[in-house]
Order: structure tokens, then C-alpha cells, then sequence
């Protein structure tokens, strides 16, 4: 019909969280089976135009070039805990455990892609984690006309996979960030112990069974979180937890330089997740 090829042909732009989220890398490249992780976040840091000769920082909608090829797997939520205390107690044979209390909890929601690996004869997966709220909008505030007060919760808890690296030269994106950092490394190890103990009902092999990819800052706090899950929650003593962590194989261990600072203003750290501190 003599319309010119450019016209009629346009390359397929890429997801931009699909090249530049962490866990996309050994999903889409790893030359056997191999899980990715990361955060399924609604924005980028910003999408770049120039007005006037002036840089105009604009949202960057990263899932709307690929969210339909995401699925949900609602059944796989795993429940990440903020804040609150954490206390010592003893039972009557002298056997330790801690009990947290007073925690906010967000809703970590998987969203699954199949990637088909280059090279390979086999798919892997990457898993986004989509930050929910578990409490519903107060219909009593909403109805009498508190409307921001009404959704308060659910914006606080769904800020956490909003916006891909907030600025932190204050401190609500220094919290927020430290909040990205442990939903990430929570839901994510959460999600592989819960894996590991369906199939093989124990976690004593877990060193052997698992190679673990800790790719640049973002994910270190996956150590002291699988040594919590491992004392806390299977009830596992310390050595043998000890022994379970420190034989399983951590690949790309940043420099210490690199690594987050637990002590900041408000308590960092050990305030946002007291249980892994």
C-alpha cells in the first residue's frame, strides 16, 4: 500500500524493570534452573524530557509496557512484619524463644513472569513482590468524608513497591528505603524456605540445595533475616541455625563500604524490623 517500513514496524520496547530489577538478571540468563527476585514496582526513578533546554522529571510507568505478562499468585502471599518489640521468653525446659509484638504488617504478593533463559533448554521464573495492605479502606472514616485518613494504611503499606529508588536525603526516604529493603529480603526468604520444607519437609538440607545470589546492597539483610526464620519461627537451635546459614553458598557479597548502615535517625534498622536486628 506504499507505506514506508518505519511506519508500519516499530520495535517492542522492553520493561524497563525487566533489565534493570535486580532479580531479573539470573532469571533471564542463568544457564540452569534458577528463581529471580525483586520488587514489582509501579515507577521508575523518573522518565526524562527536556522542556525549554530544562530537564522535566516525569513518572515512568514501568508496568504498563508488561504487567499482562505478570501473574499473581494470591495463594503464595507471604506476610512481611514492621516495627513493634521484641521480648525473650523461656519455656519450663530452659528452651528460648522470641515473641514479636506490636507489629504493622504488609502483604507481600507475588507476581510471577516466565522468562525463557538465553541459551538454555529450560524456563526460569521471575517473581516480583507487590506490596499490599491487609487492612480495608474504614468505611466509618470514608463515610464521613475523611477520605485520606479512611486509606491511610493501604497508601502507607503499598508506598513500598510505588517508586524505584526514593530520594533519601530526608528521613521519610531513608525509612522508606530500609522498608523496601526488608519487604524484598523477607517475603523472598520466606518464600524459598516455604518451598524447601514442601518438598523435602525439613530444613537441615537447606544448605545444600540452595546457591543464593545477594546482587549488590539491596539484599543483605536475606542473612540475619533466614537466621530469624531459622531460630524464631522452625525453631531450630542457634548452632544448628548458625551451621545452616553459614554453609549456605552467598554469591556477590558487596564490599563492606556498600553496605547499609543499620544506625540512623529514628532507630533504622532495628526499629523497621526489630525481629531481624
Amino acid at each position: 500500500m506504499g507505506f514506508p517500513r518505519p511506519t508500519c514496524l516499530r520495535p517492542s520496547p522492553t520493561p524497563a524493570w525487566a533489565t534493570a530489577a535486580r532479580g531479573a538478571r539470573p532469571a533471564r540468563t542463568a544457564p540452569h534452573p534458577a528463581t529471580g527476585y525483586s520488587i514489582c514496582y509501579e515507577l521508575g526513578i523518573f522518565k526524562q524530557k527536556i522542556v525549554d533546554g530544562q530537564q522535566v522529571e516525569l513518572p515512568d510507568n514501568w508496568l504498563g509496557l508488561g504487567d499482562a505478562w505478570l501473574i499473581p499468585k494470591m495463594d503464595e502471599t507471604e506476610e512481611v512484619r514492621f516495627g513493634g518489640k521484641v521480648e525473650d521468653e523461656w519455656d519450663a525446659l530452659g528452651r528460648h524463644r522470641v515473641k514479636h509484638t506490636g507489629y504493622d504488617v504488609v502483604l507481600a504478593v507475588p507476581k510471577d513472569m516466565e522468562i525463557a533463559g538465553y541459551g538454555t533448554e529450560h524456563g526460569n521464573l521471575l517473581r516480583l513482590w507487590d506490596a499490599n495492605s491487609p487492612t480495608p479502606v474504614d468505611m466509618n472514616l470514608f463515610s464521613s468524608g475523611q477520605y485520606l485518613k479512611a486509606v491511610e494504611q493501604r497508601a502507607m503499606a503499598e508506598s513500598i513497591s510505588k517508586v524505584l529508588y526514593p530520594e533519601d536525603n530526608h528521613y521519610e526516604g531513608k525509612s522508606l528505603r530500609l522498608k523496601q529493603q526488608y519487604f524484598f529480603v523477607s517475603a523472598t526468604i520466606q518464600s524459598i524456605v516455604r518451598k524447601h520444607r514442601a518438598e523435602y519437609g525439613t530444613l537441615r538440607n537447606f544448605h545444600l540445595k540452595h546457591v543464593i545470589q545477594i546482587n549488590d546492597t539491596h539484599p543483605t539483610l536475606a542473612i540475619p533475616e533466614l537466621m530469624r526464620i531459622l531460630l524464631d519461627e522452625e525453631g531450630y537451635g542457634w548452632d544448628e541455625a548458625w551451621y545452616i546459614v553459614t554453609h549456605t553458598r552467598w554469591t556477590h557479597r558487596p564490599p563492606p563500604h556498600r553496605l547499609p548502615q543499620p544506625h540512623r535517625p529514628g532507630g533504622g534498622a532495628g526499629a523497621l524490623a526489630p525481629a531481624a536486628h
